[in-house]
């Protein structure tokens, strides 16, 4: 899968963190040490980007604090599987840090 990028994408990546795989053995525990992380090294914001059937990944990120920030169209190239070649929507979910940025 690729993602599509500009120029001012790649200016708000300097303080962005983006990971992915949070539904799978990444919560709990990871999640606080990934949050820490970031925020020890001044991020002030994670970002995900979920496929928006995938209801049981945007409840997870919701539950560790992350809010829906709207939908980025087209932006996933699917490269494999029954939807190779389709650009796909996804859901952009945030988490502001508590304590970098402020």
């Amino acid at each position: 899968m690729e993602f599509r990028t500009s120029p001012a994408m790649q200016m708000g990546r300097r303080k962005t963190k983006h990971y992915s795989r949070m539904g799978s053995a990444f919560t709990g525990f990871s999640t606080k040490g990934l949050f820490r992380s970031s925020e020890e090294s001044s991020f002030w914001t994670l970002q995900a980007q979920v496929f928006p059937e995938n209801k049981i990944s945007i409840h997870l990120h919701e539950k560790h604090g992350f809010c829906k920030n709207g939908t980025r169209k087209q932006l996933a190239l699917m490269t494999y599987g029954p939807r190779t070649g389709e650009w796909r929507d996804v859901v952009l979910m945030e988490r502001r840090s508590t304590k970098a940025g402020i």
